[in-house]
């Protein structure tokens, strides 16, 4: 189980959701935390997109990313 304060990315977990699925198609449940991000943002995130690092952030780094480079 992870604990709040644990940081992924540009993540930080403020706390346990509960056990949910993940989609509507999914059989299996996996645990959700209350995510907040650099930028401000709060998102739900499962476990294990955290531990696989398959959400990093809220998306905001991929906006920021393309303003940037529109930029230039």
């Amino acid at each position: 189980m992870i604990s709040a304060g644990e940081t992924f990315g540009d993540l930080k977990v403020v706390e346990y959701v509960g056990q949910k699925k993940s989609s509507s198609i999914s059989k299996h449940e996996s645990s959700h935390y209350l995510c907040e991000c650099d930028c401000g943002k709060t998102i739900e995130v499962n476990e294990p997109s955290l531990v696989y690092k398959i959400v990093k952030n809220c998306g905001c780094s991929k906006f920021r990313k393309r303003t940037r480079s529109k930029s230039k």
